[in-house]
This record gives structure tokens, C-alpha cells and sequence, in this order.
């Protein structure tokens, strides 16, 4: 197998044209801010497009931050606020709706499982 190593800016202008053209798009994590929820390189997310559709704390969503793409949990709902975290950090990101991309539809584990999360309730 061919492996070819392409910028995280082009790898997610074309995620983001996917999601813009109102498809789902499956991607294996990378990165270490989600453990133990997702372990870098061996869990893949769905993720669908985000259209204003109610959010809930506990929603795991691909944002924009300081022009840096990024996959962490919704922590908390303030006025027109999102305060999002990733699992293993306790630093937060304040974004706007406008912010937002996709949600994460699914969850496919390392052994092939897949985790449908409209189906986990989060108070």
C-alpha cells in the first residue's frame, strides 16, 4: 500500500467540501485531546453535517479555532457561547454556531464496533 502525506489545511478543505456538499465523511482520529473516548490513529469518526440542528452538551463536533481544524466535546451551552474541551485536556474553546462544521455521527471502535451516538442520552 501507497502512503501519501498530505497538509492538514488541504486534507480538511476537502473534508470541509464534502460536508458543505451535505455528505458524511469517515476519518480515523489522529491526535491525543479525545482519550481515552478515541485513541489517536485507531478510532474513526462519521461525521455528519452541522445545520443548526440542536446541540447538547456532550455532542462531539469538527470546529474552526484559531484557523485550526479541531474534534473535541461540547462541555457547556452559553447564551450564543459553545465552550468545547477535549477528554484529556483542561483547556476550553469558546466558538460561535457559525464556528462548527460537522457533528459526529458515529464512533467505530478498533475492533469494528460502531457507536451510534444519537442514541447516548447527555444531560
Amino acid at each position: 500500500m501507497i502512503t501519501k502525506e498530505i497538509s492538514n489545511d488541504l486534507f480538511f478543505t476537502n473534508i470541509r467540501h464534502i460536508i458543505d456538499s451535505g455528505n458524511r465523511v469517515e476519518l480515523r482520529v489522529k491526535g491525543i485531546s479525545m482519550y481515552p473516548t478515541l485513541e489517536d490513529g485507531k478510532h474513526k469518526v462519521v461525521l455528519k453535517p452541522y445545520h443548526s440542528q440542536a446541540l447538547k452538551v456532550g455532542t462531539l463536533a469538527l470546529f474552526v479555532y484559531n484557523k485550526k481544524y479541531i474534534l473535541h466535546r461540547l462541555i457547556s451551552i452559553e447564551e450564543n457561547k459553545l465552550i468545547f474541551k477535549g477528554d484529556n485536556l483542561t483547556t476550553e474553546e469558546c466558538i460561535s454556531r457559525k464556528d462548527i462544521i460537522a457533528v459526529v455521527e458515529f464512533i467505530i471502535t478498533p475492533s469494528g464496533k460502531v457507536i451510534d451516538l444519537s442514541l447516548i442520552h447527555t444531560s
